[in-house]
């Protein structure tokens, strides 16, 4: 009885395959057991996360009630912002004394923004581009597992928010990938929006 050659190397690309999709599951379940324990420069990444999510946070909120947006656009800025709380809460919990809060910065919208549509998208548009490229740079730098993981799952929902918003804006599907931008530059287009209450 002959070897069936086609049928060995199959399975010769089929136990890698299997074993790399197992330790990559094992990797994740593994990362999940876990709190987040940033070290190092992973605290700037979650720092400037949960500052970018806030201000992006308070632009939903605004577009939420917005006069210039339908009511299903601004149903569906409603539950960005509803989501965007959720994952500010997740990072801002691991910062303990150096939580962001509102009392240490006033996120400021443009009112003229809010007034006009194509404004409020396409600023909501360069909002998730931004916080893309940041936790994209996150994935690559971060040296706790469970912050990675943590990283890669804001990375995850910042695309799909993304693709949401240049759908809303009549944009044709971008395919492609976000591009990696560095916390300097993510800082300074952010900081923009923000003030020092009192200041």
């Amino acid at each position: 009885m002959g070897i069936d050659l086609n049928r060995v190397r199959s399975l010769c690309l089929a136990v890698p395959m299997a074993l790399i999709a197992m330790a990559m599951v094992s990797s994740s379940a593994s990362a999940q057991q876990y709190r987040p324990a940033p070290q190092g420069d992973d605290i700037a990444y979650l720092q400037l996360g949960a500052v970018s999510e806030l201000v992006t946070l308070e632009l939903y909120r605004g577009a939420a009630h917005s006069k210039a947006l339908d009511a299903n656009e601004k149903q569906t800025f409603k539950r960005l912002a509803d989501q965007t709380a959720k994952g500010w809460l997740k990072l801002n919990s691991l910062l303990g004394e150096g939580a962001i809060s509102r009392e240490i910065f006033t996120v400021k919208i443009p009112a003229g923004v809010l007034r006009s549509r194509a404004k409020t998208v396409a600023l909501a548009v360069r909002f998730e581009k931004l916080l893309a490229g940041l936790y994209l740079g996150g994935v690559e730098s971060t040296i706790d597992p469970p912050t990675r993981l943590l990283i890669g799952h804001h990375l995850a929902m910042s695309t799909r928010d993304l693709a949401v918003l240049q759908n809303l804006g009549g944009d044709a599907p971008k395919l492609r990938a976000p591009k990696q931008l560095s916390v300097e530059y993510v800082g300074e287009q952010f900081e923009r929006y923000l003030a020092i209450p009192g200041a």
